[in-house]
């Protein structure tokens, strides 16, 4: 969580012509003599029309990547590679996985870009209306920095960005609820926030940062709901740093994770997890590493989860796998987890049920889980 940009490579070229020595642009023929150096060097051949071609091809290619992380500094992220979890062997399925996904998650968009808990439903709340757009925002995102490119992906990301955005509110949450349910609200923002930061596009800032600083405000609002709320709100505040955003914590981003009082016991729970991940990232912004995080991992370990359709929640799977990312033994977790999600999505591609959580919330939580071990890359690497 501690990815820093590095600068840019050299800023010219080097080499002969390129050096700065005394007497100004060393290396530039004079007019008079289009071969002599005009500091006194000795004679240099005239470089032909290929050789011309050939150093400004290479000069093109060199500077292709550097722009591209150059755009990314710009647009607040750090260009950050993470390590592929997943096993090596796997990554056929862990791509195919992947595109499953996305083209389920895809199929539950509505036309206008936003998404919804159900389909069937007769009228739904504006809050509930933007956690779902948010999930399906933060999915797409993901599957599209992962490297898919199923049809129809960028332009539904692109219109479930601008959806997200229309719903923002003057206090940066998304969605306005016709009754208090403080919980959905900062699932909500906190997942709109990962998908911002995801995208990483500079139009979307100002949005993006009303969306920080709310859930920052939330943040140190009180004691959020244990479990996913909690889990949710500490990985959205990660990501801003991750993101370079940091500063928007203030100078204690230690205390602005929303940390619970909890007790580790024979059966862990989603509020052991949420708890484990907040003291895990506490450690990262330079708190003293304390145990329960791995004690946690190790329980996760020993009974490791199964995928059993409708009854499993794809909520606790995109926590453990947030914690498990973060700690040394969590390939183990994850080397555990491609083939049991696989059985997740139906022949659509979606994640069904409505018990724990909702399709568009299941769907794009297995896509956040893919995301948090299948490696990142920056923008212009291969």
């Amino acid at each position: 969580m501690n990815a820093a940009g590095e600068s840019p490579g050299p800023r010219g070229p080097t080499g002969p012509e390129g050096d700065a020595r005394p007497g100004g642009r060393a290396g530039l023929a004079s007019p008079e003599s289009p071969t002599a150096s005009p500091a006194g060097g000795p004679a240099r051949r005239r470089r032909g029309p290929a050789e011309i071609a050939i150093v400004a091809v290479a000069l093109l290619l060199a500077l292709v990547p550097a722009g591209a992380w150059i755009a990314r500094l710009a647009r607040g992220t750090p260009p950050t590679t993470k390590p592929f979890l997943f096993p090596g062997e796997e990554r056929a399925a862990f791509e195919a996985l992947r595109d499953r996904a996305a083209k389920g998650l895809l199929s539950l968009q509505q036309p206008g870009g936003g998404f919804l808990p159900r389909l069937d439903a007769i009228e739904v709340d504006p809050l509930d209306r933007a956690e779902a757009t948010a999930m399906g925002l933060a999915g797409l995102a993901v599957a599209s920095r992962l490297g898919s490119r199923v049809e129809g992906l960028e332009d539904g990301l692109a219109k479930a960005r601008r959806t997200l955005t229309q719903l923002q509110s003057q206090s940066g949450q998304f969605g306005v609820s016709r009754r208090p349910r403080r919980g959905v609200g900062v699932s909500a923002v906190a997942c709109g926030v990962i998908g911002l930061c995801v995208v990483g596009e500079v139009g979307d800032r100002p949005y993006l940062e009303s969306a920080g600083r709310a859930l920052v405000a939330q943040a140190q609002m009180g004691t959020l709901p244990s479990g996913w709320v909690q889990a949710a709100a500490a990985r959205g505040l990660a990501q801003l740093v991750e993101s370079g955003y940091g500063a928007w914590l203030g100078d204690d981003p230690v205390s602005v994770l929303p940390s619970q009082r909890i007790e580790l016991s024979k059966r862990v729970t989603d509020s052991h997890v949420a708890q484990a991940l907040v003291l895990q990232l506490q450690t990262g912004f330079g708190a003293p590493p304390v145990d329960l995080p791995k004690a946690v991992l190790r329980r996760l370990l020993e009974d490791p989860p199964t995928w059993t359709g409708l009854e499993s929640d794809m909520g606790s799977w995109v926590q453990q796998a947030w914690l498990a990312a973060r700690l040394p033994d969590g390939p183990a977790w994850f080397e555990n987890a491609l083939a049991e999600l696989a059985k997740a999505p139906g022949e659509t591609g979606v994640v069904e049920g409505d018990y724990y959580g909702y399709p568009v919330a299941r769907t794009a939580g297995l896509l956040l889980v893919l995301w948090e071990g299948g490696g990142r890359r920056p923008i212009g690497a291969p």
